[in-house]
């Protein structure tokens, strides 16, 4: 699904890829009665399925295909068992908001791999981080699971 803001004096028209995935349907016969016929052909019900478990995701203006960053955690001298990417906003003093990008890693043990400073600076430079976006990306090497965020469970 891809929403679209007009809230915005400067540039009004911007288009945000949100990573939901959706069906566009026609609206009920009992709305539309309510509406004349003009208006009622412009109207949908969107029916919201949740997030794309691939979705692809934009940072620091660089955008990150899913089966890219995929294939690059699977490279085998890395020997990485598990990974999470996630985006986060972070604020600042300056009103603006930052995004970080934070990736968290488990990796094999045993011997045989790159280092982690090896490690660290392939990732870097995948993720196209340098000076001027370094505070807003972090990499995290974790001892085991419990490392890793997990969904919040609702409660009954």
């Amino acid at each position: 699904m891809v929403q679209t803001s007009l809230q915005r004096l400067r540039n009004p028209l911007v288009r945000y890829i949100c990573g939901d995935v959706a069906s566009f349907q026609p609206l009920p016969k009992s709305i539309q009665s309510q509406l004349t016929p003009q208006d009622a052909s412009h109207f949908r019900v969107a029916r919201v399925y949740g997030r794309d478990r691939n979705i692809s995701f934009d940072w620091y203006g660089e955008y990150f295909e899913f089966p890219v960053v995929q294939r690059l955690f699977q490279t085998e001298s890395w020997g990485i068992l598990q990974y999470q990417v996630i985006r986060r906003y972070r604020e600042v003093d300056t009103q603006e908001i930052s995004v970080v990008l934070e990736i968290r890693l488990l990796r094999d043990s045993s011997a045989g791999k790159i280092s982690d400073l090896e490690l660290a600076r392939e990732i870097k430079i995948f993720f196209y981080v340098f000076k001027c976006n370094e505070e807003l990306f972090e990499l995290k090497l974790l001892p085991d699971f419990s490392g890793f965020m997990r969904k919040e469970q609702a409660s009954p």
